[in-house]
């Protein structure tokens, strides 16, 4: 997947990291939305054009990871787990810094 020349299509190769993310997050099924309030959150310090630009890739990645998927190109079988809905997910530096 040349992640980067679909970041420089969306905006420029700053945009990496967040088009990889939304690709991968289509493979598990993750709500576009989801990723779209993170990056909102993420980015709400900055002008609402780094903003809206960070969404605007990270939809692009979702989209072309949901057209992999529907032309088969790429098969994921994951199912939800509504009783892990509320874990949390930390390294070891994290789990640190919260006193673990």
């Amino acid at each position: 997947m040349p992640i980067s020349q679909i970041a420089t299509e969306v905006g420029g190769p700053i945009f990496a990291n967040t088009v990889a993310s939304a690709l991968m997050l289509r493979l598990f099924d993750v709500d576009i939305e989801l990723f779209s309030d993170y990056l909102k959150k993420r980015f709400s310090g900055k002008d609402e054009s780094v903003v809206q630009k960070n969404i605007n890739a990270g939809k692009h990645g979702y989209e072309i990871s949901d057209e992999l998927l529907k032309n088969g190109r790429i098969k994921v079988q994951i199912q939800r787990d509504l009783l892990v809905k509320n874990e949390i997910i930390m390294d070891g530096i994290e789990a640190l810094a919260m006193g673990a």
